[in-house]
């Protein structure tokens, strides 16, 4: 389906600066499928996946701030679209310590890393997530990590 003028759309906030790509983020596990299908609608018209709120929260930082399970289809969505993931975002953190240090995450952690976030990436305070969890989750995660 082709929305007219969408394009220019696609990338306007709402008064707290939220995206559409925000709002597809913040869907939980029980609208998946939803959420592939109108994310990939909005990355195919150009979403931006940097875009930030008034907090200085991207779509993904929303995503893992806003999940209620643990689920990887959003990472996995926009993961290898360019999306920088080893930058550390507003609250001087890396994405992948939001998710398995601050929400505990696992699969959507793999997912991150998968798609190439770093293990090794100190945070504002020179803490790396391999500092800090378990060997158990250590080895988990280095499973995901890309060739």
């Amino acid at each position: 389906m082709k929305l007219p003028r969408a394009e220019e759309f696609v990338n306007v906030g709402d008064k707290h600066g939220n995206t559409p790509l925000h709002f597809v983020a913040s869907k939980d596990a029980s609208a998946a499928e939803l959420q592939t299908s109108l994310g990939t609608l909005l990355l195919s018209m150009g979403a931006n996946l940097h875009a930030t709120n008034v907090r200085g929260q991207t779509p993904l930082e929303v995503h893992i701030m806003t999940a209620k399970a643990d689920t990887s289809v959003f990472v996995k969505l926009i993961s290898f679209r360019g999306m920088q993931l080893n930058n550390l975002v507003g609250n001087g953190t890396t994405y992948l310590h939001m998710t398995i240090v601050d929400r505990s995450f696992p699969d959507m952690a793999g997912a991150l890393v998968n798609a190439g976030a770093s293990i090794n990436i100190p945070d504002h305070s020179g803490v790396m997530v391999s500092d800090v969890i378990s060997r158990q989750t250590l080895v988990r995660l280095t499973k995901f990590m890309r060739e």
